[in-house]
């Protein structure tokens, strides 16, 4: 059994090792980080539609009538197809990891389209998982230039 530390190349990790060449709009990769940004403005739309609309109702279903709130949903449903490509081709062990780059977008996101502050420590805990996704990254990079 591979331990957590072995390099995806190591490992023989049989779906990364059978990615077909495919058009660079199809490469999971990519539609790993679609699926990062599609989540991450689905949030901030969430966020900013529910603020616009009165309260008081059971589960906020009244922020159902707003239009950022509907284009939030279909953030969310475009995502999940992407996702699902992208799960076709990479183990969801590495998808999954990732994808924690949702952690680092909707704070920033945020912090730029809705003014939201941001403390020291969060940016220190942004800068960790910043690191820990360039750490899972690195070795599927050199993996991906020898296909």
């Amino acid at each position: 059994m591979p331990s957590l530390t072995s390099e995806p190349d190591q490992v023989g990790l049989k779906s990364e090792q059978n990615v077909p060449k495919m058009a660079w709009y199809l490469n999971p990769y990519l539609h790993i980080g679609f699926t990062v940004i599609l989540s991450a403005a689905a949030q901030i739309l969430f966020k900013s539609g529910s603020d616009n609309t009165p309260g008081g109702t059971l589960l906020g279903v009244s922020s159902l009538g707003s239009p950022a709130v509907l284009l939030g949903i279909g953030c969310m449903i475009a995502s999940l197809f992407v996702w699902l490509h992208a799960l076709r081709f990479v183990p969801l062990i590495i998808a999954f990891s990732l994808a924690a780059a949702t952690q680092v977008v909707v704070p920033l996101g945020s912090w730029f389209f809705l003014g939201e502050q941001i403390s020291l420590v969060r940016w220190g805990g942004i800068l960790i998982v910043t690191l820990g996704i360039m750490i899972i990254a690195r070795p599927l990079a050199r993996l991906e230039e020898r296909l």
